[in-house]
């Protein structure tokens, strides 16, 4: 991403695409997730141990890639690099690094205890509940190579990716005549994606705050590093505790 500047639309993002090729996207690379995580927990009984990071790593591979191909397809067939980042906002600017970094961890460490404060008391689950995938996952990184597949896998690749299929693609294919409708559906999109049943509120709300973040600037610079800052919070965090 480089810098320069950028305004969003005031009615929709005028995208050349809509929701058929927005929501086919999510489906192609969710399918192409489920085969390639399948073939790498092939063979694993029931009582092994946790997948490692790095199995799970080189599994999502496949999921990114697809991510980043069908953005291309979907938006930059017959175009020029330059139309290209212009139709997906894939652009940067100094401010977004500040906004969108406070916004990720005021989220994470402000927003989502206030929010699971009610939830917590009506299910009967705690912080521990809501935390118990994270941790699963944070506890597979073994040594140096592990931590560094963890950091690369949540705080770089994820985020970097999801934000591109979510707000890039899926915010602007379903909102290309109304932002308010496509940050909506990219938020419960991307958090019904996720399939965690108590997380769900959560990520609905990230989703959210990406995707306003997203229409206020016209571009992914600030809802990426938002999910950066917030993905990258829970890791020191977690990492900490060990």
């Amino acid at each position: 991403m480089t810098a320069e500047r950028s305004t969003a639309p005031e009615k929709g993002s005028g995208a050349s695409w809509g929701w058929y090729e927005a929501i086919g996207l999510v489906f192609v690379s969710h399918f192409v997730l489920i085969v390639s995580g399948s073939i790498a927990v092939s063979g694993r009984g029931p009582d092994a141990p946790p997948t490692p990071v790095a199995t799970q790593f080189w599994a999502s591979t496949p999921f990114w890639a697809t991510i980043v191909v069908g953005a291309w397809w979907v938006a930059g067939r017959g175009t020029s690099l330059v139309d290209l980042r212009a139709s997906l906002g894939l652009s940067m600017r100094f401010v977004d690094v500040a906004i969108g970094i406070s916004v990720g961890v005021a989220t994470q460490l402000l927003l989502l205890p206030a929010l699971y404060w009610p939830i917590h008391r009506l299910s009967g689950t705690d912080r521990d509940d809501l935390e118990r995938l994270a941790r699963d996952l944070v506890g597979t990184a073994d040594g140096v190579v592990g931590v560094m597949l963890l950091v690369l896998m949540t705080c770089v690749f994820a985020p970097v990716c999801e934000e591109l299929l979510y707000r890039a693609v899926v915010l602007r294919g379903v909102g290309r005549d109304s932002w308010a409708l496509g940050v909506v559906v990219g938020a419960v999109v991307f958090g019904l994606a996720h399939m965690q049943g108590l997380q769900l509120p959560g990520l609905i709300v990230l989703g959210l705050i990406t995707g306003v973040l997203v229409w206020r600037t016209g571009r992914i610079g600030a809802a990426v590093l938002a999910h950066v800052a917030f993905n990258a919070t829970t890791v020191v965090v977690l990492l900490a505790e060990r």
